[in-house]
Order: structure tokens, then sequence, then C-alpha cells
């Protein structure tokens, strides 16, 4: 995507991030912006700069584990 550098400038990097999010299809909570390698955070003002979008995907399902949360949840296990 490419966006006008002076619409952001100054603006948090929670706001590039949910507008990227509605364009992309994803929740804002799994995209990673990056600016000469540092990860900008919700709350840190953008520069007219390049930078850099990871979309992360979703950690894939561990029929073992869901059962252990499963099982804990069921029992008010926290410590399982």
């Amino acid at each position: 995507a490419v966006l006008d550098a002076a619409e952001f400038e100054g603006q948090p990097g929670k706001a590039l991030k949910q507008l990227l999010a509605s364009q992309l299809g994803v929740t804002r909570f799994r995209l990673r912006i990056f600016m000469d390698g540092t990860e900008i955070q919700d709350h840190d003002l953008l520069t007219p700069e390049k930078i850099q979008l990871v979309v992360l995907d979703f950690w894939p399902e561990d029929a073992e584990e869901t059962n252990q949360m499963n099982f804990a949840a069921a029992t008010n296990n926290c410590a399982a």
C-alpha cells in the first residue's frame, strides 16, 4: 500500500495500524511496523520515512495444548 506520509506525520503508530488493518482485513494486533529496523509501538509518533510492515500469522493450533487449557479452565487451575 502506498500512503501519503504527510497524512501520518506526528500521528501515533496505532493510527497507521488501524488504517492498514481495515485495508488488509486483519486486526491491528497482527501488524508490526518497523522503521530502520526498530519496531514502532502504538504510542510512538510517526515521521515521514520509509517503513516496513509485517503481518503476523496465527500460531497453529496444538490439540494437546488446547485440551490442557480447557481442563485448566474447567477446574479453575491457573497453574496448569
